[in-house]
């Protein structure tokens, strides 16, 4: 896989951005990103909580021993 290689040969590290649900993040973290940025403001906005696909998300990564980092951003 690309990202891993990035991280540890070239010393990269990957965000993935403008994540709207776990299951994009979890995706995401699968692919090998280091940050996961779920925007918490636009999924209220949607009609959805926040809070909820936070929790979701840590869970997947507790769950599935992924180290991604997880950022959320309000808009």
């Amino acid at each position: 896989m690309v990202v891993p290689k990035l991280e540890t040969k070239y010393d990269v590290r990957i965000k993935d951005t403008a994540m709207m649900s776990a299951q994009q993040c979890f995706l995401a973290t699968i692919a090998g990103a280091t940050y996961v940025f779920l925007l918490g403001g636009r999924v209220n906005s949607m009609g959805y909580y926040s809070i909820v696909e936070l929790k979701m998300l840590r869970k997947l990564l507790d769950d599935f021993n992924l180290k991604s980092k997880i950022i959320i951003g309000s808009t």
